[in-house]
């Protein structure tokens, strides 16, 4: 127990740090043992380097234990979707998947009702967006087909059936120009056949061709300091559900995926 819980605060102190690297002024708080050591100004470049329009996201894997799933959302609970545009809100929940945002004054209050969950960080990645086309925030490989289900904002069931390829969450994200340090930001989970996928390749292209699965898309202005939290809802859906898919079990049944995704950085 003593272990799992170092990982956890060791967690939130890395996230933290990373995050803040690239983030607006923010409250001072009392520094730990971590943050005397690891000085922000230790990171930074000597050089400043001339880069082009773009927004940067820290991205976050963590796993709570299956019986963590409740206080997961009562910490979303804490956050706001009023920011969030979906495409469906309500196909959204019914399907069984779950957002907040957060602004730099929401963390603190996030983190502390997670702390009872023990969140374990699996990977911890940058994506840096230069264009519209979409970045993956996590991938599964298909390996055979299969029939998916998830449902619409009326409740009633609808099935997809995927050969073999890839499902993803995928995120873009691009400056508003008239909108300093904010940027447009749509995420969204989509699915590559794997025949699209080694054209691409052997025409030596990132063009994949690739559609959007079920009620996913959401969209949101976005500045550095604010953060995204998208899970599943709950642990009662069915392995053939598109949220099963999309939020899979490494290990076990026991413990569920989820992501935070962390705006660094909006511009040059």
């Amino acid at each position: 127990m003593k272990r799992v819980n170092e990982i956890g605060s060791f967690l939130v102190l890395g996230i933290v740090v990373v995050w803040l690297i690239g983030c607006g002024p923010v409250e001072p708080v009392p520094q730990n043992r971590l943050q005397r050591r690891l000085k922000i100004g230790d990171l930074a470049p000597s050089d400043p380097i001339q880069l082009p329009e773009q927004v940067t996201f820290q991205i976050a894997s963590l796993e709570i234990d299956a019986e963590h799933i409740d206080l997961l959302q009562e910490a979303i609970t804490e956050l706001h979707n009023e920011p969030l545009r979906f495409a469906s809100m309500q196909a959204f929940l019914n399907s069984g998947f779950s957002a907040g945002f957060g602004q730099a004054g929401d963390w603190g209050v996030f983190t502390a009702k997670m702390d009872a969950a023990r969140p374990r960080q699996i990977y911890l990645n940058t994506l840096v967006c230069l264009d519209d086309k979409g970045l993956d925030i996590a991938s599964r490989q298909l390996v055979e087909s299969q029939t998916v289900i998830y449902k619409d904002a009326g409740g009633a069931v609808q099935e997809v059936i995927l050969e073999p390829g890839q499902a993803a969450w995928s995120i873009r994200s691009r400056p508003i120009p008239d909108m300093p340090g904010v940027a447009e930001t749509t995420i969204q989970a989509v699915y590559r056949e794997r025949t699209d996928i080694t054209s691409a390749r052997l025409a030596r292209t990132i063009d994949v061709k690739q559609t959007v699965l079920g009620p996913t898309t959401f969209s949101i202005k976005i500045s550095p300091g604010q953060f995204l939290v998208l899970s599943p809802h709950s642990i009662d859906e069915l392995p053939q559900s598109l949220a099963h898919l999309l939020f899979p079990h490494p290990r076990d049944a026991k413990a569920i995926r989820f992501y935070l995704i962390f705006c660094t950085r909006v511009g040059r």
